[in-house]
């Protein structure tokens, strides 16, 4: 899902909502070139920042970010099912 705002973007993986990031375009008085920022978050936890040279980049890198992100979190809710007792 993703969520259109005029400067940034939020995407979210629907089946694993904590597990968004956002794209905004950083503004520097250091460039003069535009980049971008990726800040993506699990359950509301702020876990990196990534850097784009073009929003197409970045939405690229974010939804790799976001895949591995939710095989992480698959995997650890499979192994504490398995981890139950009985």
């Amino acid at each position: 899902m993703i969520i259109k705002n005029p400067d940034k973007f939020k995407i979210t993986n629907r089946d694993i909502p904590t597990i968004y990031g956002i794209i905004y375009e950083e503004k520097s008085p250091k460039r003069t070139t535009q980049i971008f920022a990726i800040k993506y978050y699990w359950n509301d936890i702020f876990q990196d920042i990534k850097y784009a040279d073009s929003m197409e980049e970045a939405k690229s890198k974010l939804k790799d970010i976001i895949i591995q992100m939710s095989k992480k979190k698959i995997e650890t809710s499979f192994e504490n099912f398995c981890n139950l007792p009985g």
